[in-house]
C-alpha cells in the first residue's frame, strides 16, 4: 500500500444521509480526520433516493428530524404535520450547507470493499473507482432501507412500455397521463403512491398481495400557532420523544380496551382515527394493544369495518381488509391520505396476486394465473434488501479474512445493532438488532451517533496505549459484555456459572412444560365451555318441547335443532388440539374418541349409539421435579357417564340423553311421546351439565397451580440470570481502569489522536 494512492484518514463514513451527515458533524468535533463516501451525487440517504409519487414521511416532521441543534430547530419551519419527500430533501440539504458538511463528502463513490489489516489495525476501503481509504475506524451509515429489492419476473426484459422501481425514481419525475398503470405491492410505498397516480393515469391496476393495516394520516398544514407553540416547548418534546419506545411521544390511553365498555372503546378509536390527529396514535387508543390479543382484535376489527365503509365495492373492501392472522400494528402501520378512497374511482382495479400469482411479464402487460392485463406501464413498490443488504452488498472481511456475508450465514449478529464481532473498530448505525425502522429513524440515528462519538472521545481523552494481545482480550470482553471469556480468567466463578447454567436450564425446560401444559388445559376449558353452551341450549329447549299442547311441526322444528347440536357436542368431543392430537381420547391420542355406530347416522334409529374408543387415562406434564400435571381430561368420565341424584352412575351417556330428546320429539321416529323419557332425559342433561361444571372447577384448579408454579419459575430464572449476570457480566468502568493500568507506556490526556492510530477499541459481538 502507497501513500501516494492511499489517503490517510482517522475515519471512514459510508453513507451521507442524515445518519451519515450527523456522524461527521461529531467527528469534526473530536478532531477526527474524516472522509463520508456517497454512492449518490447528493445528500439525503432515503430521501435522495425515494422520490416516487406522494413519497413522504410517516412520522410527523416535527419529531422526524435533528434535536442537536436547538438553532436549526428554531430556525427551520416545516410546512406540514407529514413532510413530503421534496421537502425532506431540501431540509437535509440545508443542514449539509449550514454545518459546511459537504467539503468532507466524496459523492459519486460507492465503496466497492473494507478490509481490516490486523497487523496494523486499520481498515482499507475501496471505493468502485479504486480509490483507497486508509482508516482506523469505519462508520457504516447506510441506511436500513437502501437497497431496491429488484423485479424477478420472467420476460420482463421483453415488456414493451416502461418499468420502474419506488426506489430508484427517475429524478426528472414520470408522467402518466392517459397511460395505462400496473403496481405491484401495496405496503407503505405503494400506499403512498397509488392516490397520486390514479390521478394521472387513464387507469391504474393495483395488484396486491398482503393487505396491510392502514391509518389516515390527518396530514395537514402547520400554522404559524402551531410552529411557535412546539418551537417554545421543543426540549421538553424531544425528552419525551426519547423517553417514548419508538422515539416518538404519542399521548397514551392507560386504559385496557377489555376493561371499557363498548362504547366508550368506539369512542376512543374514532378518537384516535381522526380527532387525535390520525397516524400511529391508534397504536396508543389503549394500553394492551400490542399485548392482550382479545383488545387486539377490537382494534383490528374496527380499522376493518373503516375499510368497509369507504370502499364501496364488497370485493375490493374484503381484499384490502388483512386478514386474521395478522394482529393490528405488529407489521410497521402504514399512514395513509386517500389510500382506501381511492379504490372507489372508476379507474383503478385491485387484483389479488394471492389467489392469482403473477405468472410473467408479457410484451404487453402482465399474465396472471387468471386473467392477462394490458399495461403501458408498470410500477414495482416491492420493496428492498431490508436491514443486511446495503452492508452485504459490500465485500467486507475482519479478522482472520472472514466476510460479513461468512459471519452471518445463520443470520446477522450483532450487538445493539451498532458493532459486530469479528470486525473491530467496524461500526454500524442503526443496524440489524437496533430499533431501527420500528422506531422514529432520525432519534435512533442521534442515540446511535452519540454514543458512538462519546466512546471515541472518551478513548481519546484516556490516550490508552497497550500491547496487541490486551487489546484484543479487552475487545472480546467489551464485545461479549462477560468479564469470564475462559475458565482460566476466573476458575471458582466459572464452575459456579456452569452450576448456573445448568440449573437454569432444568429449570426453563420446567418452564416450558407449564407454558405446554396452560395452553393444553385453556383449549380444553374452551372445548368444555363450549359443551356447557350447547347443553344450556339444549335444556332450554327440552323445557320448551315440555308442552304437551305443541303440535308436530313445532316439535319436528325442536328436534332438527337438537340434532345439530348433537352434531355439534360430538364434534366438540373429538375436538383436536394444535398438533392434531384428541384432546378426549385419554391416552390414546391418536385414536378419535367417539364413533356413531347406527346406519346412515339418522338419530330415530333404535339401534344408533355413540360408542367410545378411548382409554380412562390422562396426558399429564411434568411442571416441577416432584409435580406432574394433567392437561387432559378423557371422554369416558366426561361424556359417558351420567349420574343419578346420589351420584351413581346411570349406564346413560350425553349422547343418549340427547338422542332420547330428539325421538320423542321427531314425529317421523315412530317413538311416542314419553312424559317418563322426557323427564328422565331432561335430568340427565341437568347431570350432564353439572358433570362438565366439575371438570371445568379441576381444569380451572390446575391452571391456577400453574399459574403459582410459573411465577415461581420464573422468579427463579431472574435469580439464575441475575447470579450468572454476577459473575459473567464486565464492569465496563473496571476493565477500562484495568487496562490503563496494563499500559506500558502512560500518555498525556492531550495527545495527538494519532498517537494512538494503532488502538482497536470494540469487537463486539
Amino acid at each position: 500500500m502507497s501513500n501516494s494512492t492511499t489517503r490517510q484518514v482517522d475515519l471512514v463514513i459510508v453513507g451521507a444521509g442524515f445518519a451519515g451527515l450527523y456522524q461527521l458533524h461529531r467527528a469534526r468535533g473530536l478532531g477526527l480526520k474524516t472522509q463520508v463516501l456517497e454512492a449518490g451525487d447528493g445528500v439525503g440517504g432515503t430521501w435522495f433516493w425515494n422520490r416516487y409519487p406522494g413519497a413522504r414521511c410517516d412520522v410527523e416532521s416535527l419529531d422526524y428530524s435533528y434535536s442537536f441543534s436547538d438553532e436549526l430547530q428554531q430556525e427551520w419551519n416545516w410546512s406540514e404535520r407529514y413532510a413530503p419527500q421534496p421537502e425532506i430533501l431540501r431540509y437535509i440539504n440545508h443542514v449539509a450547507d449550514r454545518f459546511d458538511l459537504r467539503k468532507d463528502i466524496q459523492f459519486n463513490s460507492r465503496v466497492k470493499s473494507a478490509t481490516f489489516d490486523e497487523s496494523r489495525v486499520r481498515w482499507t476501503v475501496e471505493t468502485e473507482a479504486g480509490e483507497k481509504f486508509d482508516a482506523q475506524y469505519l462508520i457504516m451509515a447506510t441506511g436500513c432501507l437502501s437497497i431496491p429489492q429488484p423485479p424477478k419476473f420472467k420476460g420482463l426484459e421483453g415488456f414493451k412500455g416502461k418499468w420502474y422501481h419506488s426506489a430508484d425514481w427517475p429524478r426528472e419525475g414520470v408522467d402518466f397521463t392517459g397511460k395505462r398503470v400496473g403496481q405491484i405491492g401495496t405496503g407503505s410505498s405503494g400506499v403512498q403512491m397509488v392516490p397520486v397516480i390514479a390521478e394521472q393515469a387513464a387507469h391504474l391496476t393495483v395488484f396486491q398481495r398482503t393487505a396491510n393495516f392502514s391509518v389516515p394520516a390527518q396530514n395537514e398544514p402547520l400554522s404559524e400557532e402551531t410552529l411557535a407553540q412546539v418551537k417554545a416547548n421543543y426540549a421538553e418534546r424531544r425528552a419525551l420523544g426519547r423517553e417514548a419506545v419508538t422515539g416518538v411521544f404519542l399521548m397514551a390511553n392507560d386504559k385496557s380496551a377489555v376493561e371499557v365498555s363498548d362504547e366508550e372503546r368506539l369512542k376512543e378509536f374514532e378518537f384516535r382515527w381522526r380527532g387525535a390527529g390520525g397516524g400511529f396514535r391508534m397504536l396508543r387508543a389503549f394500553n394492551d394493544l400490542l399485548r392482550n390479543p382479545v383488545s387486539n382484535k377490537h382494534a383490528a376489527d374496527f380499522a376493518r369495518s373503516k375499510i368497509r365503509a369507504v370502499v364501496k365495492d364488497p370485493v375490493k373492501a374484503d381484499l384490502l381488509c388483512p386478514k386474521e392472522d395478522l394482529p393490528f400494528g405488529t407489521k410497521r402501520l402504514c399512514v395513509d391520505t386517500n389510500y382506501y378512497e381511492t379504490f372507489n374511482r372508476d379507474n383503478v382495479d385491485l387484483v389479488d396476486v394471492k389467489a392469482n400469482p403473477i405468472t410473467e411479464v408479457t410484451p404487453n402487460g402482465l399474465r396472471t394465473t387468471t386473467s392477462e392485463h394490458e399495461l403501458d406501464a408498470i410500477i414495482f413498490a416491492t420493496g428492498f434488501d431490508a436491514m443486511t443488504g446495503a452492508l452485504l452488498s459490500m465485500d467486507i472481511r475482519g479478522t482472520g479474512g472472514q466476510t460479513l456475508r461468512e459471519k452471518w450465514a445463520a443470520g446477522p449478529r450483532t450487538y445493539l445493532g451498532v458493532s459486530i464481532a469479528g470486525f473491530p473498530n467496524m461500526f454500524v448505525i442503526a443496524g440489524p438488532g437496533s430499533p431501527s425502522v420500528l422506531s422514529n429513524m432520525v432519534h435512533s440515528i442521534e442515540t446511535h451517533v452519540n454514543w458512538l462519538s462519546d466512546l471515541l472521545e472518551r478513548t481519546r481523552a484516556q490516550g490508552i496505549q497497550r500491547n496487541q494481545f490486551e487489546l484484543f482480550r479487552l475487545q472480546n470482553q467489551l464485545s461479549t459484555g462477560r468479564r469470564i471469556l475462559a475458565p482460566e480468567d476466573d476458575p471458582i466463578g466459572a464452575s459456579e456459572a456452569l452450576q448456573v447454567e445448568q440449573a437454569k436450564g432444568v429449570n426453563d425446560q420446567f418452564l416450558a412444560n407449564q407454558s405446554t401444559a396452560t395452553s393444553d388445559l385453556q383449549y380444553l376449558d374452551a372445548q368444555l365451555g363450549s359443551v356447557s353452551g350447547e347443553l344450556e341450549s339444549l335444556i332450554e329447549r327440552a323445557i320448551q318441547a315440555g308442552n304437551p299442547t305443541l303440535g308436530p311441526d313445532q316439535r319436528n322444528m325442536i328436534a332438527s335443532e337438537m340434532k345439530q347440536r348433537l352434531e355439534h357436542v360430538l364434534s366438540l368431543a373429538n375436538s383436536r388440539d394444535g398438533t392434531g392430537l384428541y384432546i378426549f381420547s385419554g391416552t390414546q391420542t391418536q385414536t378419535q374418541p367417539f364413533q356413531v355406530v347406527g346406519a346412515g347416522g339418522n338419530y330415530n334409529l333404535t339401534n344408533l349409539y355413540v360408542a367410545y374408543q378411548g382409554d380412562n387415562g390422562q396426558r399429564a406434564l411434568q411442571a416441577t421435579p416432584s409435580q406432574s400435571m394433567a392437561t387432559s381430561e378423557n371422554g369416558q368420565d366426561v361424556f359417558m357417564q351420567v349420574r343419578d341424584a346420589q351420584g351413581n352412575v346411570t349406564g346413560r351417556s350425553i349422547f343418549d340423553s340427547i338422542k332420547n330428546l330428539i325421538d320423542i320429539n321427531d314425529p317421523n321416529s315412530g317413538v311416542p311421546y314419553s312424559a317418563a323419557t322426557y323427564s328422565q332425559s331432561l335430568a340427565d342433561l341437568h347431570a350432564s351439565l353439572d358433570t362438565i361444571s366439575q371438570v371445568r372447577a379441576k381444569v380451572g384448579g390446575r391452571l391456577q397451580a400453574l399459574e403459582s408454579l410459573t411465577a415461581v419459575g420464573q422468579d427463579q430464572d431472574l435469580l439464575h440470570q441475575g447470579r450468572l449476570s454476577e459473575l459473567r457480566d464486565l464492569d465496563y468502568a473496571k476493565a477500562i481502569s484495568d487496562l490503563s493500568q496494563r499500559q506500558l507506556l502512560l500518555q498525556a490526556a492531550q495527545q495527538s489522536f494519532k498517537q494512538v492510530s494503532q488502538l482497536s477499541l470494540f469487537n463486539i459481538l
